[in-house]
C-alpha cells in the first residue's frame, strides 16, 4: 500500500543514509522500523506533539 508523507529534508537525508547503509530502500526501512517499534513496545508510541488539541487558535479577523 502506497504511504506518502511530507517530512523535513534534513529527517528525509538521516531517513535515507540509514537505509543506504542497511542496504534497503527507505520504504523498506521505514517499514521495518515500524515493525521492530511494534515488536519490542507492542504498539507505536502517542505522541503528544499538539498542547492542547482543542484550544482555539489566536487568529485575527481579517
Amino acid at each position: 500500500m502506497l504511504f506518502q508523507t511530507r517530512v523535513d529534508p534534513a529527517i528525509r537525508a538521516e531517513v535515507n543514509q540509514a537505509a543506504a547503509a542497511s542496504g534497503v530502500s527507505t520504504g523498506i526501512y521505514l517499514e521495518a522500523l515500524l515493525r521492530l517499534t511494534l515488536a519490542d513496545k507492542g504498539q507505536l508510541p502517542v505522541l503528544d506533539l499538539i498542547p492542547n488539541p482543542n484550544e482555539e487558535l489566536l487568529i485575527p479577523a481579517a
